[in-house]
């Protein structure tokens, strides 16, 4: 009978033991907390203070060998600096290091390639879109001509039955064409005008993150875990020391 009340009432003696060992949860986290912060700055390589970082929008260039961290990695040519893409349109450039003129000049020879490899495609893109435009209007002007020559053979009446029906064939083609090229030379021609060119958005140099809070914060969590876990240690050695005395 005696057990079965102990037993029942077990919960209470670990929180009454734990209300008279309260201050192990304030020395023990406050203690595993600071052992992590300093681990943490630590941990942090001093080659590694700064970091530099360029973002750049691509804009509507979607060339793979401009685009893949792995092809830019190539073209800028530059073990320092790192290439990655955060998200769908962007392309960062990043380095690290002690010095901070040292990874941000890094930075800025890897954009001194970069961006002129994006400007020059753009502008390849903007130059073959314009000359197929050109080509279109010239041949809106064709077609136009054509139509206008057909309509007048027509009206000359000293013309076949035959014939006439041959240049309105002629016309509704002419036409069918025109029409073709105009709807081509309007969609190229709003290409050009929503065309989104490459640009340097930000370019920063700041210090690296320690994780000390980070750190600290995880350390007084596992601190608080180790306390619980101590005391309750301690309470089954004091019981099973106080159950052995009365035997």
């Amino acid at each position: 009978m005696e057990n079965s009340t102990k037993e029942k009432y077990v919960l209470y003696q670990y929180l009454r033991f734990f209300w008279q060992k309260k201050l192990y949860f304030i020395f023990v986290p406050v203690l595993v907390a600071a052992v992590a912060a300093v681990t943490a700055y630590a941990l942090m390589s001093a080659e590694e203070k700064y970091e530099a970082k360029a973002l750049v929008y691509v804009g509507d260039l979607r060339e793979d060998s401009l685009t893949s961290p792995a092809n830019i990695q190539k073209l800028i040519n530059n073990e320092e600096v790192q290439v990655r893409v955060p998200r769908n349109g962007q392309v960062e450039l990043s380095a690290l290091g002690d010095n901070k003129t040292h990874v941000e000049n890094q930075v800025g020879k890897a954009l001194n390639v970069y961006l002129p490899a994006l400007e020059e495609e753009a502008q390849e893109i903007i130059n073959v879109t314009q000359a197929q435009v050109n080509v279109m209007d010239e041949s809106e002007k064709v077609y136009e001509n054509s139509i206008k020559l057909y309509q007048e053979r027509i009206s000359s009446n000293d013309l076949l039955e035959s014939e006439v029906s041959d240049l309105r064939l002629l016309i509704a083609d002419a036409q069918s064409r025109l029409s073709n090229a105009q709807e081509v030379s309007h969609r190229m021609s709003s290409d050009l005008v929503l065309f989104d060119e490459p640009e340097l958005l930000n370019q920063t140099v700041e210090e690296t993150d320690s994780f000390v809070l980070e750190g600290a914060a995880i350390g007084f969590i596992i601190g608080i875990i180790l306390t619980i876990l101590l005391l309750m240690l301690m309470l089954y050695i004091n019981n099973a020391r106080r159950s052995l005395n009365n035997d």
